[in-house]
């Protein structure tokens, strides 16, 4: 696994996730949805990529996310 891009990834979500707080304090309720997105997405690509499986597209990250956690009951 390499850890830098696990790392990269959660370094990604945790500065969307703090991007989408301000932006919620501040009535940018869309904005933050959007920056909420992002993050819940980079936390799964780190997810995936400890078990060294990455994807370019947002479809490829959650279709993989169902099939290798949320359809084998890891996470439900």
């Amino acid at each position: 696994m390499p850890r830098s891009i696990v790392s990269a990834h959660m370094k990604k979500s945790l500065s969307r996730l703090k991007s989408g707080q301000i932006l919620y304090d501040n009535g940018q309720y869309d904005e933050a949805i959007g920056a909420a997105y992002y993050s819940v997405f980079h936390a799964i690509s780190a997810l995936l990529s400890v078990k060294n499986l990455h994807f370019s597209s947002h479809k490829g990250v959650i279709s993989n996310f169902n099939k290798e956690y949320v359809h084998t009951g890891l996470i439900c």
